[in-house]
């Protein structure tokens, strides 16, 4: 029986978690994990998504910004799409691919792209805010729109005010 990969206890009670697998699961410094006990006694390690305990406000919030400004918001953890509003509902739940772009005409506050989900469109004139906990990217509010600009300042802020509700 495999029972895959061996790692000691060191005298604080450590274990570290082999490079490999926190790059499968995205687990980087300052990620949170959360521990439980399975059924059979074993210890279950799973990536804590930092902001999946606030998602009734941040869904409220959110559609408040889609109301006043009619801009599609989606809000993420670093893995996979939590809420949306504004945009079709089987966006829920799918990855979420946040890459660097520098876009020279753009001097908004956004030198990230976000690639969507429907074949290989990319959305380039988005904008991407990071939620944080401790100073750790932990999510990301996205407008899905060109047409932002008049609401980027309440998302910047609800970027920021999520970031302190998450981190206390």
């Amino acid at each position: 029986m495999n029972s895959g990969i061996v790692r000691k206890v060191d005298e604080l009670g450590r274990v570290v978690i082999p490079k490999e697998m926190r790059r499968t699961l995205g687990i980087n410094t300052g990620s949170s994990i959360e521990m439980s006990v399975g059924e059979g006694g074993e210890v279950v390690l799973k990536k804590f998504s930092d902001i999946s305990n606030i998602m009734p406000l941040i869904e409220k919030l959110a559609q408040t910004i889609f109301d006043e400004f009619g801009v599609p918001i989606l809000v993420s953890d670093q893995q996979q799409v939590l809420a949306g509003c504004g945009t079709k509902k089987d966006i829920l739940g799918r990855e979420v691919i946040v890459k660097q772009y520098k876009n020279p005409k753009n001097p908004l506050p956004s030198d990230r792209i976000y690639k969507t989900f429907e074949g290989d469109k990319i959305y380039q004139n988005c904008y991407i805010f990071d939620i944080k906990n401790d100073g750790f990217e932990c999510g990301y509010l996205i407008s899905l729109s060109d047409k932002s600009v008049e609401a980027l300042p309440a998302i910047k802020c609800l970027a920021t005010f999520l970031s302190k509700v998450v981190s206390e």
